[in-house]
């Protein structure tokens, strides 16, 4: 967000500049959505009990690559702003945009894929690991493949952002008491 607030306050309120802040915070509050929507930790601490350490520990563990994606999220975003909308970008940016995302959305596909083994199995579980790695796997393909635009980088990310978002709406995960 803050990184939003900066690059509006040096882009003289353009249009395109607006557009891709409004849809930089829409991916914001997007993956903010992702992370808090499957953080299931009750069932998947009940796998201590179990045996099952190790997935506790990945799903544990897997915190700081999703907080260094989330930090880089913000820096890739920061870079979009601070170049001509006009102009494609350069292919660090371009990467440190949809990589960071796309790191970001496997990270979530990793503790989604742990707490589908914490409890019965349900399809919301499963079906948010797929949505994840899709929009990753999107995402990654367009970094590789094409030049792209500030604006066309934002927009295809808060569209990857937002198809996980409403996949999540639509098959709603239970409560983990529920599940077991």
């Amino acid at each position: 967000v803050t990184q939003i607030v900066l690059g509006l306050a040096e882009s003289r309120w353009q249009l395109n500049a607006l557009t891709i802040a409004g849809l930089s915070m829409a991916i914001a509050v997007g993956l903010w959505w992702t992370y808090f929507n499957r953080l299931d930790d009750d069932a998947v601490r009940q796998l201590v009990g179990k045996g099952r350490i190790w997935i506790y520990q990945l799903w544990l563990y897997d915190r700081l690559p999703l907080l260094i994606s989330a930090a880089t999220v913000s820096v890739g975003i920061g870079h979009a702003l601070a170049v001509d909308p006009q102009q494609i970008l350069a292919v660090a940016d371009r990467w440190l945009l949809v990589g960071s995302i796309a790191a970001f959305l496997l990270f979530e596909a990793v503790i989604c894929f742990t707490t589908i083994g914490a409890g019965s199995p349900h399809p919301a579980f499963t079906w948010g690991v797929f949505y994840r790695l899709v929009a990753a796997t999107v995402l990654l393909g367009f970094g590789w493949f094409t030049g792209m635009t500030p604006l066309f980088g934002i927009t295809l990310a808060a569209i990857a952002v937002g198809a996980v978002v409403l996949g999540d709406v639509f098959k709603e995960a239970p409560a983990s008491s529920a599940r077991n």
